[in-house]
């Protein structure tokens, strides 16, 4: 049996897949004339954060380097500046003189760049605690743009970020997560409904509820529209064609649903449980085995034909992989021979 402990590339990769999103994130707050270069940042951070092996493996190769999808000339240098030197000096200078704690917030759904340098060049707000005391002292209501519902927006985010949002047990987000199970068993389009995330992983506190819905791909929009004029739900943050996020009445725990058809179910099913890791070191698996793995479905890499499997159980098992209950995934995976 072979174990694959992926822990040592996870962490020099995501190191520089950081320090790319954090470009990314200062050349957006720059303005509109520098997009292409935050779009570029952004998508070499998901190529190097999918690498399956330590990106110093290309120190002497940096033509394979160019061969990586977003990966120009430009970023090729870069990456190798942070593999000898174990940092990157734009990052560093662009840092200095951009609110990168305040910055932080843009993680959060309804907040960009442009609120950020809004309230960091009017308000002179240069970090979170900042905002929070001008937000207590009502001084953002003076400000154009800042209506009550972009400051409860900011203060979400802040309670958020911060750690004081309030985590739930798992038991209290399992009969929320249900409740909204039976909403959308309501909904004639549903065909099937699934807790997923930590829930699924029966992890002791909970920060928000995932769930997975199965229906029809010309259905989805037609769910998820019902879905948010559920009477359980207090405020819609996002709704597409295939995912939403909602805030529940009760107890203001954030609730995200997915959509899928019937035939990705069961990778949906894997990738949303995670955790992350784990999902990482299977698609690393899958790889090698001449594989393409995501939420979607599992493909051979050549055909691009994709591999039937009805259930998780059987996505191991075309992976030659022992079968890990949601409770014990990690990053640790064993390979049958």
């Amino acid at each position: 049996m072979i174990s694959s402990n992926i822990s040592k590339t996870l962490l020099e990769n995501k190191k520089l897949a950081s320090l790319f999103r954090e470009l990314s994130e200062c050349y957006s707050y720059l303005g509109y004339e520098e997009r292409f270069r935050a779009r570029a940042y952004l998508n070499a951070s998901k190529t190097i954060d999918n690498l399956d092996f330590p990106v110093s493996d290309y120190r002497y190769l940096p033509e394979k380097l160019d061969g990586l999808k977003y990966i120009g000339k430009s970023i090729t240098e870069k990456i190798i500046e942070f593999i000898d030197t174990g940092k990157i000096v734009l990052e560093e200078k662009l840092t200095k003189i951009i609110p990168m704690n305040l910055l932080q917030l843009t993680q959060k759904e309804g907040i960009g760049p442009k609120t950020v340098r809004k309230l960091h060049e009017t308000m002179h707000i240069n970090n979170m605690k900042e905002l929070r005391d001008q937000i207590a002292k009502g001084k953002l209501n003076r400000i154009k743009g800042f209506g009550k519902g972009k400051i409860t927006l900011l203060n979400n985010a802040l309670n958020s970020i911060l750690g004081e949002q309030k985590r739930w047990p798992i038991q209290q987000a399992i009969v929320m997560g249900n409740k909204m199970i039976e909403e959308l068993k309501k909904i004639p389009e549903v065909n099937e409904v699934v807790l997923a995330g930590s829930i699924r992983r029966k992890k002791e506190t909970i920060g928000d509820i995932d769930i997975l819905v199965v229906g029809n791909r010309k259905k989805h929009s037609k769910i998820i529209n019902k879905l948010s004029m559920s009477p359980l739900i207090k405020r819609t943050i996002l709704k597409g064609r295939k995912k939403a996020s909602f805030i529940l009445k009760e107890n203001g725990i954030q609730v995200d649903v997915r959509m899928f058809e019937k035939e990705e179910y069961p990778t949906a099913l894997l990738y949303f449980t995670g955790p992350k890791e784990h999902n990482i070191a299977l698609r690393s698996l899958a790889k090698k085995d001449g594989y393409k793995l995501n939420e979607y479905g599992l493909y051979e890499t050549g055909s691009g034909l994709k591999k039937k499997a009805t259930s998780e159980a059987e996505i191991y098992k075309l992976l030659n992989c022992a079968y890990q209950s949601p409770e014990d995934r990690s990053g640790n995976i064993t390979k049958e021979l």
